[in-house]
């Protein structure tokens, strides 16, 4: 096991100055880089702060692009661990909780995501959902904006109820650390240009009016816009969204879809 470097607390007091913040992380050298799931809150947060400084010392601050596209998500993962003289652990190490079997913290879904727990997943997958019913298509200048304010606080009011199963403690903070920024730095974003409306579990769109409502035309209108975007709607066959089998969409069948199949966002 590897130690906490003393190095640490000295860049970081040097950075942070002697407030309170250095504080809580001038012992931290005596804490093994497998007990950082252990760390007191204060102390995990500043190794937060201090990874998400050093992005921003790369060039590449921390906020919603790095949910949406690219490596930045696992990039702040790896500084914040390498500020704590760790290595970041490989994805296959990452521990699984009980029942996760697709990551849906970050950019799209699936294994190259950090491994969170399930609660935290489960809120992911619902903001994902939530993105792809926009009343119209979220670009990199929205991400985390004004326009999906209704999808991100949704979210973030219920992150910190989250209990982490053993494993996923530090991987599921540095996830809502990060989540909570993007929402600080974008939430006064206009997204300009657009008029898009954000929010609602039936979406914003021409599905809008068949999810949950028994209106056969409606569904069958929906489903026609779904089969062009996902042809045989085989994504949503896939993803094992067809809960009751009877040929209508539920609410939980549209929110499934969303999560995993992005390309439908037109229709919902």
């Amino acid at each position: 096991m590897m130690v906490l470097s003393f190095a640490f607390a000295a860049l970081f007091a040097s950075a942070a100055g002697c407030g309170a913040a250095g504080e809580h992380v001038a012992n931290i050298a005596s804490v093994v880089c497998l007990g950082l799931d252990a760390l007191p809150d204060a102390q995990m947060q500043a190794l937060f702060e201090s990874g998400a400084k050093k992005m921003a010392d790369d060039g590449d601050p921390l906020d919603g692009e790095d949910f949406e596209e690219g490596d930045g998500l696992m990039k702040f993962i790896r500084d914040v661990y390498g500020v704590a003289g760790c290595e970041a652990p490989a994805l296959e190490d990452i521990p699984k909780a009980q029942g996760m079997n697709t990551n849906y913290c970050g950019p799209g879904k699936g294994p190259t995501l950090p491994t969170v727990s399930s609660c935290l997943n489960k809120l992911c997958y619902e903001h994902d959902a939530c993105y792809s019913m926009c009343s119209a298509h979220i670009g990199s200048a929205c991400l985390w904006s004004a326009a999906t304010n209704a999808c991100d606080e949704a979210m973030l009011r219920r992150v910190d109820a989250c209990q982490h199963e053993q494993g996923t403690q530090f991987l599921s903070e540095a996830v809502i650390f990060a989540a909570k920024r993007a929402h600080e730095v974008g939430v006064n974003n206009p997204c300009p240009g657009t008029d898009t409306k954000c929010g609602g579990e039936k979406g914003n769109g021409p599905c809008q009016a068949a999810v949950g409502s028994g209106d056969d035309d409606a569904t069958k209108s929906c489903k026609e816009c779904a089969a062009r975007h996902d042809p045989g709607m085989k994504c949503f066959k896939e993803s094992n969204c067809d809960f009751d089998d009877d040929g209508r969409l539920s609410v939980a069948e549209t929110v499934c879809y969303n999560a995993n199949c992005a390309e439908v966002e037109d229709c919902f």
